[in-house]
């Protein structure tokens, strides 16, 4: 079954300390899930599987932010999300290849409006291994829409974070109806 590896929102302003947006940046120090992200990346490219990392970035006036979403008023206010700025660069420990895919979305899921589908159904992947932060928000709504596109889904717990603990396992739990639930160095 060919497989993609999609990586959602390893981007500074979220994952980093000093991010403008740092929701998951205590859980992802805390719990080692870069180190994680990285052991899944590694045996993906072992074993030939596309690689694809998606980032959540707007432009300096936010234009396709719009002006209802909580999650993107706040990020329009403290100036984060913005392209080609430190926030939106990937973090400094996730290796991350130059010849590697790079989708850039103005939403919390990784579909919409994206060319995700596009380079998947282009290299005819069946199966999509996700890792990312928020579990509760990107991945979540990224692995509901690859479920109703109907490929076979696979979250990388390990490689996953959330607020806090208690909301990543609730999601965790409530995704595992839908998706294969598996670590790292078991991809």
């Amino acid at each position: 079954m060919k497989t993609a590896l999609i990586v959602i929102d390893y981007i500074n302003d979220i994952v980093h300390k000093d991010g403008k947006i740092p929701s998951c940046a205590e859980y992802v120090e805390t719990n080692g899930i870069i180190k994680n992200l990285n052991c899944a990346l590694e045996n993906a490219r072992e074993k030939g599987y596309l690689v694809i990392h998606v980032r959540v970035t707007f432009d300096k006036k936010y234009t396709a932010a719009g002006n209802v979403s909580p999650v993107f008023t706040k990020a329009r206010e403290k100036n984060a999300l913005e392209e080609g700025r430190w926030g939106t660069m990937f973090h400094e420990d996730v290796k991350v290849l130059q010849e590697e895919i790079i989708v850039s979305k103005h939403r919390i899921s990784a579909f919409y409006n994206t060319d995700l589908e596009v380079y998947l159904r282009a290299n005819r992947i069946e199966r999509i291994l996700i890792a990312g932060v928020s579990t509760n928000m990107a991945v979540e709504l990224t692995v509901r829409e690859a479920h109703d596109r109907d490929y076979f889904v696979e979250i990388i717990e390990d490689a996953c974070a959330s607020y806090n603990k208690e909301m990543h396992a609730f999601s965790i739990k409530v995704l595992s109806n839908i998706a294969k639930i598996t670590d790292s160095g078991k991809i």
